[in-house]
């Protein structure tokens, strides 16, 4: 957009307002400016909290903590206030005031500490019925928090910015330019945390200015969509948390042909970080998808992905076509060819791969069905390197939505140098580093690696995004073949489930000497399951063998899951489920690896309407490779509504045993709530 069109922008914009306020203002002659407030609404809350831990590491003293927290909090909201008239100038406005007492008692010494909590919520809009909005907002927030395994985090967070949207039915639509949206906003937020539980402390003192510009674009059978954000990160508290990222976005989708029976779905995205290492990312993918008729269809993909780090540029490129015919409704047929090369700082690596499944699905009478399936693929892949070292940079995983008794999730290669692995955490846009043995445990076998997130661990919580970035090890020099196929099937009918497949993958070498990289594999699985239901039982049983044998890794595992839930007992439901899993490893040398969990939950409401929710679980890891750990926990909460008076309590108590450390956390939490 020239400068003349911006500034013809900005002109009519503000045209557009003078208009809408003289508009406003033919009430009447001599009539003052007025302020109209909305809804009030707010809560008064008492809240009494108490928290004992008790560490013991054996052949040492128990290490034991005590706190007292009593909480009053007033909570006022003013939602939909205006200034003049709501065309003109809308908003929200809340103020949070809580006052904390706090007696604490670490082993023999006293400390007692007091406090306020405050926040705020503050947000405006001008002209908020108009294609033309600004809005513009702060808001403030203070608070403790206890997690599990006597964690305790004191987190104050706050954002100030602005947005101003463009909406549809703006002047550019009669410009030729319809069904155009964009919002721009700009942001400054400052977080303060400190963390402290199982002997370790994690501070956190970050600011974070955002610019994010997005704007979309629809069209009959079109739509794009564009996203560039600017995000300056600094910590005082942590020098490796400081960085700065540029991102754009493009994505464009388009539904075509003669019955729109193809569409194309295109995403471009760049990002360049700088921090404790400067990092460029550029992504493009290309999807064509073609109905050729009710039993074809044709898939077209194309990915790069170019990345520049410190150690050199590495670029990869992939193409897909992929055909599938689906016959009487039955038998689906797929056939894919794909190719791969990557130029990498060291040299270049190609692969190619061909193949074809079939898949049958029968129904059969009650709901029940067969299926079977067959596959087949040939690839070869061929290395030019100068070293066998191969960079990947910010793979992304999840952490367990559970952790302990051995929760774990696999890097994508093998072969990887446990040295160069680095894990951060990534949650609400942060890179949070975390450190072996403290947040996580590594564990290889056969070349293949586990991240274990530690039960205990200050940053990783459950399910939190974790970016992991090290170097993996690979044959520099070397051409070869892998041939893969598969053949499985099973049953389900009548709470009956029986299901079998093996797996079978053999590398050879066509051309090079160094074989040490490649495996064989050959795996074999079956699954039993019974479930059913009997009026108000229901119950699920599932039983998982499987067999591994391959160059590196043996080994036999068989797995065990169990669960029953009675309803209608004083009309709450109780529910049983435990797990067993055992698994024996060959090779590389002969270990055993055992977990057990078990867990019992009892939910409801009963006489008087009280809510109730209560379990008790454990959870157990027995590795020949790593210390014991059990985690166990129970609970109880209870919550009644009579009104506006809400009373909710809950107790949790967690035991901690990994090696020599053993951590007991008892927590427990009433709260008396009152609107108005």
């Amino acid at each position: 957009m020239s400068p003349y069109t911006r500034q013809k922008a900005l002109i009519v914009w503000l045209l557009h307002g003078a208009v809408g306020v003289i508009l406003l203002s033919s009430r009447g002659a001599g009539a003052a400016p007025a302020v109209g407030l909305g809804t009030w609404e707010g809560n008064v809350e008492l809240r009494y909290e108490l928290e004992r831990q008790d560490t013991q590491i054996k052949g040492a003293p128990t290490s034991t903590f005590d706190s007292d927290r009593y909480r009053e909090r007033f909570n006022i909201q003013n939602q939909g206030y205006f200034i003049y008239d709501p065309r003109l100038i809308t908003g929200n406005l809340g103020l949070t005031l809580e006052l904390l007492q706090e007696q604490n008692r670490f082993d023999r010494i006293r400390g007692s500490q007091n406090g306020q909590l405050k926040g705020y919520n503050f947000d405006v809009s001008l002209l908020p019925k108009k294609p033309y909005t600004v809005l513009a907002f702060a808001n403030r927030s203070e608070d403790v928090l206890h997690r599990n395994f006597g964690t305790r985090s004191e987190i104050k967070n706050s954002d100030i910015g602005a947005r101003f949207d463009l909406r549809e039915g703006s002047i550019l639509s009669s410009h030729g330019f319809p069904y155009f949206r964009s919002s721009l906003s700009l942001s400054r937020g400052h977080i303060r945390e400190t963390t402290e539980g199982l002997g370790q402390t994690f501070r956190r003192n970050e600011d974070r200015d955002v610019v994010d510009y997005t704007a979309h674009k629809g069209f009959e059978t079109a739509d794009l969509d564009f996203n560039y954000k600017l995000e300056d990160v600094t910590d005082t508290a942590r020098a490796q948390g400081a960085f700065k990222t540029r991102s754009a976005d493009l994505v464009y989708s388009l539904d075509f042909g003669p019955t729109l029976n193809r569409r194309w779905d295109s995403r471009l995205g760049y990002l360049k970080r700088t921090g404790v290492s400067d990092t460029r990312f550029l992504t493009v993918n290309e999807n064509l998808h073609i109905d050729h008729n009710k039993k074809l269809s044709t898939n077209y993909r194309y990915s790069l992905s170019r990345y520049e780090t410190d150690n050199g540029t590495t670029l990869n490129q992939t193409g897909t076509l992929q055909l599938q015919h689906r016959l009487y409704k039955n038998l689906v047929t797929t056939v894919r060819s794909r190719g791969t090369t990557s130029d990498l700082p060291n040299g270049r690596r190609r692969s190619y791969l061909g193949g074809i499944t079939l898949n049958y699905h029968r129904t059969l009478p009650g709901q029940g069905h067969v299926t079977a399936f067959t596959t087949g693929s040939y690839q070869v892949d061929d290395n030019d390197l100068d070293s066998s070292l191969v960079d990947i940079v910010d793979e992304a995983h999840a952490a367990p939505s559970v952790f302990g008794g051995g929760s774990s999730f696999t890097l994508n290669n093998p072969f990887v140098v446990i040295s160069t692995i680095v894990v951060v955490d990534t949650r609400g846009g942060a890179r949070l580093s975390t450190q072996a043995g403290i947040d996580y445990d590594v564990l290889q076998r056969g070349g293949v690696i586990e991240i274990i997130p530690i039960a205990g661990s200050l940053i990783i919580q459950p399910g939190d995004p974790l970016a992991i970035s090290y170097t993996y090890e690979i044959a520099p020099s070397i051409r070869f073949s892998t041939r893969f196929w598969s053949l499985g099937g099973g049953v389900d009918y009548d709470g009956f489930t029986f299901f079998v497949t093996h797996e079978d993958s053999e590398e050879t070498l066509l051309s090079g000497r160094d074989d040490r990289f490649l495996d064989d594999r050959r795996l074999d699985t079956a699954k039993l399951g019974l479930h059913g239901s009997w009026k108000q039982l229901q119950g699920r049983v599932n039983n998982l063998f499987q067999k591994l044998d391959s160059t590196r890794l043996q080994f036999t595992r068989w797995q065990f899951d169990q669960n029953l839930a009675y309803t209608g007992l004083l009309g709450m439901t109780l529910s049983a489920t435990t797990a067993e899993s055992f698994t024996r490893f060959d090779l590389p040398v002969a270990r055993d690896r055992e977990t057990y969990s078990a867990r019992l939950a009892l939910n409801g409401v009963v006489a008087g309407g009280w809510l109730l929710q209560t379990f008790a679980s454990v959870r157990t890891l027995k590795d020949s490779d790593l210390d014991d750990e059990t985690v166990r926990e129970a609970g109880l909460s209870t919550r009644r509504q009579m009104g506006k008076l809400t009373i909710q309590s809950t107790g949790n108590w967690s035991d901690f045993e990994r090696g020599l450390v053993e951590t007991r956390d008892l927590r427990f939490e009433v709260r008396i709530a009152r609107q108005f």
